[in-house]
Formats: C-alpha cells, sequence, structure tokens
C-alpha cells in the first residue's frame, strides 16, 4: 500500500482540529447565558487547549523521523477536506447552532456528535497509515475517546 501521510503531517492535522474545536465551543461559550452550560463549554475548550499541547509535544518528538518522507498530497487533501467539512462546523453554521442551542443538554448533544466525529476520522487515517505511524493515530483516538468519555460523564453529573 502505498505511504498515505507521515505521523507529523497527522499530528499538525490533529493540532489543527484542537483549534477548530476550541474556536467552535469558544463561540458557542460567548453567548450563553446558563450557566451550567457555560461550565460545560469552558470546560471544553479548556480540553482542547490541552490535548492541542499534547499533540504538540508527540510531534516535536516524531517530527525528526517523519518529516524526510512527505505523504501522498492526494490522500493529505482527502483528510483536510473531511476535516475541514465535516468535523466542526463553518463560521455560519456556529451561528445556526447557537439560535438552537437552549440549554446545557443541546450543548452535552452537539459536543458528542463533534468527538465522535473526530474519533471516526483518525479511525479513518489507520486504513492509509503506514505501521510506523499507526501507534501515533491510536494514541490520538485514546485521546479523543478519553474526551468523549469526560463529555459523558460531564452529561451524567450534570443529570442532562
Amino acid at each position: 500500500m502505498p505511504k498515505g501521510y507521515n505521523a507529523a503531517e497527522v499530528l499538525t492535522m490533529a493540532v489543527e482540529l484542537e483549534r477548530m474545536g476550541k474556536s467552535f465551543y469558544d463561540a458557542i461559550l460567548h453567548d450563553l447565558d446558563d450557566p451550567r452550560a457555560r461550565e460545560i463549554f469552558q470546560i471544553l475548550s479548556d480540553d482542547e487547549v490541552r490535548h492541542e499541547k499534547l499533540f504538540q509535544d508527540m510531534m516535536h518528538a516524531v517530527a525528526p523521523a517523519g518529516a524526510s518522507e512527505p505523504g501522498d498530497p492526494e490522500i493529505i487533501a482527502y483528510f483536510r477536506e473531511l476535516m475541514d467539512s465535516r468535523i466542526f462546523p463553518s463560521p455560519s453554521e456556529i451561528l445556526r447552532i447557537r439560535e438552537k442551542l437552549g440549554d446545557p443538554a443541546a450543548g452535552i448533544r452537539i459536543a458528542l456528535t463533534f468527538e465522535k466525529d473526530s474519533i471516526l476520522f483518525f479511525h479513518e487515517m489507520l486504513v492509509f497509515a503506514p505501521d510506523d505511524d499507526q501507534p501515533v493515530i491510536k494514541q490520538i483516538i485514546d485521546e479523543e475517546r478519553d474526551h468523549l468519555l469526560r463529555i459523558l460523564k460531564l452529561k451524567q453529573d450534570l443529570k442532562l
């Protein structure tokens, strides 16, 4: 199978997704009046910052090994399109979501959807990943899965 991309490229996309997630959660947080909903979105935003830092640290650790062999441009373009169009919404979609977001439960549902989409995105990346880079992607998936479980716990704790 041809090489799809290297670990540094995957981690770059992971960092970008975390930034997109933080921007999304911050945009929603900005307009919320409900203290419980604000708390949820602040936690989610903070989690995205932590993940971004973790993925950047991972990128620095693998960059020397992975930087020499760039991946297949078509496969990278495929994943960039998936990332840009399917995981976090565009600014205009955020406005529509803000209008529908009336309670903390709605916020939790939206967050769960986005986090599940992130996990599916990285699972799809495993199909094209060279064997040597699969552990990096699996670690990203584990982090995203932990984030999803954290959101489910928030939902349970807040009795939503």
